[in-house]
């Protein structure tokens, strides 16, 4: 079951990829971030962006960074439960 991405709730790092696979130069501010990821899903849907403007190696190391923070994220959950952190 595919779920909608919830774009306002990524991190910073997450939210520059989504913006430059967009094709747009990622604003510095986590603010100025999410405007643009407004602005260019409603544009540039997901499902439309068949290739990543990144090396192979880059989007890996990307990918793993990601997932290294999610897996942080979980172990935080087993001692902690935040509502923000769930999200």
């Amino acid at each position: 079951m595919a779920y909608a991405i919830k774009f306002l709730l990524l991190q910073k790092s997450e939210l520059m990829y989504e913006v430059a696979i967009r094709g747009e130069v990622p604003s510095d501010s986590v603010e100025g971030l999410r405007r643009q990821v407004n602005k260019l899903t409603q544009l540039y849907l997901s499902e439309d962006i068949c290739e990543s403007v990144y090396d192979f190696a880059v989007d890996l190391k990307g990918s793993n960074d990601t997932l290294d923070k999610i897996r942080q994220n979980l172990d935080s959950l087993k001692t902690a439960h935040t509502d923000s952190l769930v999200n």
